[in-house]
């Protein structure tokens, strides 16, 4: 492959066309679903890699994933300064430095593309997509694991979102970078062969539109009737103690007519009272929960052995113990807490002292209705969820989004929600303290759903499901594989080539 410098002589110009990149990457999510621009996005990143030697592409890969990461992780400001209690200055130089160290996992992602693959149709059409594949996977688990802003989650609503029983988001992403490449594969290549890679590029749609209608999970039980409580608590005063009763009291209120439902679900934390403080009140709703044969979920932290844990706990119908496995860092536990503990009041926040619970652990459960139960930042991890799945009839979900504030966080959050709901073929339901509370099938399609920042209770019909798809079953263990192995091929065919050049001068 042949090209050159976009701006020959300007190439700080080029530089900021790979920022732009990586800023169009995010447009693709929620809240504003343009699906198209991450292709654009991409397309723009490989013309500005095309003609540049090693260390000026490295340089914009990485400016890549700083454009990516400033706009798809902007609601960390929020977290920071408004709920953190950072000065604008202070807030805006965390935030920098975490985007900047995300972002090294785009620039190694980078170096192995350029120093290895880069410069021919086999490498722009099999190794780019794979190791976009590779990188956002990694992200799942590198340094504890930060899977946000993948590109897979712009396709939730197009037919490449039907493939997440198949391939999960992680599988999207890889076919939405693929169909990128072969598109710039397209404008590199004579007319009598452009048209293949046009082919190679609508496949991926083609494939997605032709398993529409293909279903792997099945309506399990009669329809539950729930009611999701959205209390709308200002975070600024939500761990106060003179705030605890009245808190109680509001999701007292707003449940007080729902005891007729199947299922009531209050969010994350929903009472600022650690578990073993609350033992009366947890009765006296479990009482009442039997009385009315309604199951009640709700979230509240709890403690044991001086360890502190943010837990859910089923009463009435429901029944169960819930620990939250994944924690949010700086968030809820403190790396490094020799250094950072006491520097702003953002890593002193009452629940950045939380405990991991086990990875193992009974499902909660409404009757004999297994519900796949994740807190907050857990349902950013597809095989977190895809572990519960396969025994539970319904996904539920409780989070504490007022941390984001009006800021994308939310949104994206939700869209998580429902990549979820669509790679398991499960209904979820979620309920959050002032937004985004709703309702998903198991198409992903939001059915029902509350204001932001209005207290609210949603009412809706669920169906418990029963069946595993493909993804459930195996996760992303073929396409690791899968990918890993076209790498390698691709890596061989790429040196035997250059041995056989060599050979011949």
């Amino acid at each position: 492959m042949s090209g050159r410098e976009l701006f020959p002589g300007r190439p700080w110009l080029t530089d900021l066309l790979a920022f732009v990149a990586g800023l169009m990457l995010p447009l693709a999510l929620a809240p504003f679903h343009f699906w198209w621009s991450s292709i654009v996005g991409l397309l723009l990143l490989l013309a500005v890699l095309e003609a540049a030697p090693l260390k000026r592409a490295l340089w914009r890969w990485y400016l890549l994933g700083l454009g990516q990461y400033s706009l798809g992780a902007s609601w960390l400001y929020v977290s920071v300064n408004t709920h953190g209690g950072a000065s604008p200055l202070l807030a805006g130089f965390l935030v920098f430095l975490f985007v900047a160290a995300i972002s090294l996992v785009v620039l190694i992602q980078g170096f192995i593309y350029q120093r290895f693959f880069a410069g021919s149709i086999l490498g722009l059409i099999a190794a780019f997509p794979a190791l976009w594949f590779f990188k956002e996977w990694s992200t799942s688990w590198l340094f504890t694991g930060f899977p946000w802003a993948l590109v897979g989650y712009g396709h939730v609503q197009t037919p490449l979102g039907d493939l997440a029983p198949f391939i999960g988001v992680f599988g999207i992403g890889y076919l939405t970078v693929f169909m990128a490449a072969a598109l710039f594969a397209s404008f590199r290549r004579a007319t009598e062969k452009r048209f293949i890679f046009l082919i190679a590029a609508a496949l991926p749609i083609v494939v997605g539109l032709g398993v529409q209608k293909v279903r792997f999970t099945e309506p399990a039980a009669d329809p539950i009737s729930v009611s999701l409580i959205q209390g709308n608590i200002a975070q600024q005063t939500k761990w106060q103690r003179a705030q605890i009763n009245p808190i109680i009291e509001r999701y007292l209120q707003l449940s007080e007519s729902e005891w007729s439902r199947d299922l009531i679900v209050w969010p994350e934390a929903s009472i600022t009272l650690f578990k073993d403080s609350a033992t009366q009140l947890l009765s006296a709703l479990d009482q009442r929960g039997k009385a009315a044969g309604t199951g009640l979920l709700l979230g509240l932290p709890s403690r044991e052995a001086g360890q502190y844990f943010n837990s859910a706990i089923g009463l009435g119908e429901g029944s169960g113990d819930y620990t939250k496995r994944h924690l949010v860092p700086f968030g809820e536990y403190m790396p490094m807490e020799s250094w950072l503990r006491g520097i702003i009041q953002f890593f002193d926040l009452p629940m950045s002292h939380n405990r991991a619970g086990a990875s193992n652990q009974p499902q909660l459960m409404l009757g004999d209705v297994a519900l796949g139960l994740s807190i907050c930042y857990e349902i950013a991890f597809p095989n977190l969820v895809r572990d519960q799945a396969d025994t539970a009839g319904l996904l539920v979900t409780i989070s504490n989004d007022t941390w984001f504030g009006k800021s994308v966080g939310p949104h994206q959050h939700m869209q998580m929600a429902q990549m979820r709901a669509m790679e398991n073929g499960r209904y979820l339901v979620r309920a959050t303290n002032n937004g985004i509370t709703a309702i998903v099938n198991p198409e992903g399609q939001i059915t029902g759903r509350l204001p932001q920042f209005e207290q609210g209770v949603l009412r809706g019909l669920v169906v418990p499901y029963q069946g595993a798809t493909p993804y459930t079953r195996v996760g992303d263990w073929p396409l690791l594989l899968g990918l890993g192995l076209l790498l390698m091929g691709v890596r061989i065919l790429r040196r035997t080539d250059s041995g056989t050049v060599a050979a011949r001068q």
